[in-house]
């Protein structure tokens, strides 16, 4: 049964959607041009790709959700030079490290790196059993490198055009997979902007542990919105990278120019969905108030037993925390929010 809030997050989305088009039209066109030069970067290595994203292309995003939430409120798009100035705040508190965007690159990369590994040994047994050319290849490089002679290994592997498809085919899965694990979980984190706009300047551990119960909170419901007002980023963005590594390999283009095709047309079906979805979260945060309130009191439960146990803990602090916490228990118990209007 499709969830009532979820049906008029996507209403409003919609709704706002309709009355400032050129707005999102010209943002998703400065994110496809943002992500189009990610991919020439790519061209000329990863890594500085990586850089740029981390850089420019988040803090960008995060620059889009502060402008979005002061279109909800105001029902009118701010001025675009207002969307820059806040790109410099995602560098500093309360909201730096919004997205967590180091500890989800380390979670996407080891899985990419364990999916390509899988993918080299898979492959090589494949290509062992119908490629006479690899076994050999295969076969004399192990020759070599039991010899001692560890250039001559390497030689015949860079010789070897089967070995470099293999190889090739390898690193685009990987990064591949790795493209599409860290959007999925930055886009875990796509309402943590919005978060951080409510409950202010509280110290980065504390606030973790309550986005975290907060979204423990709002997983189902958040992942049936995604899938079903949502589908086409999740199903165009996987397409997009697969389309990008086939069509690369039947040019035969070299592996950096297939990373540069594949998150070229990522960022092609991005420019296209970002925007709503960026829209679609902050529907669904604002429909969402209660579970937000009520991840707040357990996190404050969890940090008020945590310094009650210190010996020298302040009782002046522990006492107006508890009464913060009352307040909010009031505030909850005083609120109905099921008769609430989302937004």
């Amino acid at each position: 049964m499709a969830d009532p809030r979820n049906q008029e997050c996507a209403k409003r989305a919609n709704s706002y959607l309709k009355a400032n088009p050129q707005a999102f039209i010209l943002h998703g066109t400065a994110i496809f041009f943002l992500l189009l030069i990610a991919a020439l970067l790519a061209m000329l290595s990863v890594g500085l790709s990586l850089i740029w994203c981390a850089l420019i292309v988040l803090p960008y995003l995060f620059a889009l959700t502060a402008t979005l939430q002061r279109f909800t409120e105001e029902n009118k798009m701010p001025e675009n030079r207002l969307t820059v100035q806040w790109m410099g705040n995602y560098f500093r508190r309360p909201f730096f490290g919004c997205y967590r965007a180091i500890i989800n690159f380390l979670k996407a990369f080891g899985i990419s790196m364990a999916v390509e590994v899988a993918s080299l040994l898979i492959m090589a047994s494949v290509f062992q059993a119908t490629s006479p050319d690899f076994a050999k290849a295969m076969e004399s490089s192990l020759d070599c490198y039991l010899r001692g002679d560890i250039e001559s290994a390497l030689s015949i592997l860079d010789g070897s055009e089967i070995v470099n498809l293999w190889v090739s085919i390898a690193s685009v899965i990987g990064v591949g997979v790795l493209i599409v694990m860290l959007a999925h979980f930055l886009g875990n984190y796509a309402m943590s902007p919005m978060m951080k706009f409510a409950t202010g300047g509280i110290p980065p551990a504390l606030y973790n542990n309550l986005y975290n119960k907060y979204f423990q909170r709002i997983r189902s419901s958040y992942r049936r919105l995604k899938w079903r007002y949502g589908r086409g980023i999740q199903i165009v963005l996987p397409l997009s990278a697969i389309l990008g590594a086939v069509l690369g390999f039947a040019l035969k283009l070299q592996v950096s120019m297939i990373w540069a095709i594949c998150i070229g047309l990522f960022a092609l079906a991005l420019a296209a969905y970002l925007p709503y979805y960026l829209l679609l979260n902050m529907t669904f945060f604002l429909a969402h108030k209660k579970e937000a309130v009520e991840a707040n009191i357990d996190s404050l439960k969890d940090f008020l037993s945590q310094i009650s146990r210190l010996p020298d803990a302040p009782k002046e602090a522990v006492e107006e925390l508890r009464k913060t916490i009352q307040s909010l228990e009031e505030s909850l118990q005083n609120t109905n929010y099921s008769e609430e209007e989302p937004l």
